[in-house]
């Protein structure tokens, strides 16, 4: 992950935040991260089942 190595950082985290009216089953959210068409970085949230009317947190971090 180089940008993030020429920023001089030992990790990086991502934190995701959210609100559910409804029951979901099997609930995965992906975000891929591209900077002038060049892929960055991809997380992965697995949240599983979400309670309806819930608030919910997930957070991911890794070295670099």
């Amino acid at each position: 992950e180089p940008l993030f190595r020429s920023l001089r950082c030992k990790a990086v985290s991502r934190e995701i935040n959210f609100s559910s009216s409804e029951e979901m089953k099997k609930f995965r959210l992906e975000q891929r991260v591209i900077f002038k068409g060049k892929g960055l970085e991809e997380w992965a949230f697995d949240f599983g089942f979400v309670i309806p009317g819930s608030t919910n947190t997930r957070e991911i971090g890794r070295a670099v």
